[in-house]
């Protein structure tokens, strides 16, 4: 998996839509953190957050959250996943049958917090475009294209995005794509046989016959050099090449 993020240039109209996002997936994540709390208080099992979704999908309809359809519905969906994920990692750490460091158990999200994100997933649900040799072009749901600076090209299409708004009121755009698992290549001979010696550090056999000869570095001859050149220069009164000082 490889991450790539670019500087987003969204129009005054497209920034009054993201941060419609923003807040509304703060909203839904919020919303699955305090089901999830209210179970833990009450000793119950939380409700899944598939349930949620179907909430979600009627409050749509409802005078109090009528505004929650005037935005993407996958990033909705998304941000419900990942506090799902988070929810499900603590309680995993818990019973000890989580995969590395235990985690705290899942936050709120405050309007207050210095940097904003939601998540798009799914190849058909946004679209990315190149319409210049430095610029890029990226399809919201509702947001429509919005411009990035394409400073490195994208290998290919990819598997989902995150939308940024960073404290100094930066926008970015950071995409992540499947990058195919690489594995080193395998061993060119089976058996190798290795002889020390002096001429040689090291002669390196192999079982087809081929063989290496690993130079000896001769670094007691090399300092012994050195030293024979320090000595002549301070008996005939010249300075010291490593120190710089002429001999007392």
């Amino acid at each position: 998996m490889k991450r790539y993020r670019y500087r987003l240039y969204p129009n005054l109209e497209q920034q009054n839509q993201l941060a419609r996002t923003f807040g509304c997936a703060r909203v839904v994540f919020n919303d699955v953190v305090a089901a999830s709390r209210t179970a833990w208080r009450a000793g119950e099992k939380p409700p899944s957050v598939h349930d949620l979704m179907k909430v979600m999908s009627r409050s749509k309809k409802s005078m109090a959250r009528a505004w929650l359809g005037e935005v993407s519905s996958v990033a909705l969906q998304q941000s419900m996943l990942d506090a799902d994920t988070a929810r499900r990692n603590f309680y995993a750490g818990l019973s000890g049958t989580g995969v590395g460091k235990r985690v705290g158990a899942p936050r709120f999200k405050s309007r207050k917090d210095h940097r904003d994100a939601f998540r798009i997933t799914g190849r058909s649900n946004f679209d990315v475009r190149k319409v210049s040799a430095r610029g890029g072009q990226v399809r919201l749901p509702k947001a429509g294209w919005i411009h990035f600076a394409l400073s490195r090209e994208l290998p290919e299409k990819p598997s989902s995005l995150t939308v940024i708004r960073e404290p100094d009121g930066r926008y970015y755009v950071s995409f992540v794509l499947e990058a195919p698992e690489q594995t080193g290549p395998g061993p060119i001979h089976k058996v190798a046989g290795i002889d020390l010696g002096l001429e040689y550090l090291a002669v390196i056999a192999y079982d087809d016959g081929t063989s290496v000869k690993v130079e000896n570095p001769r670094h007691l001859k090399r300092s012994c050099g050195n030293w024979r050149q320090r000595r002549k220069s301070c008996r005939v009164g010249k300075r010291d090449q490593r120190t710089g000082r002429k001999p007392a």
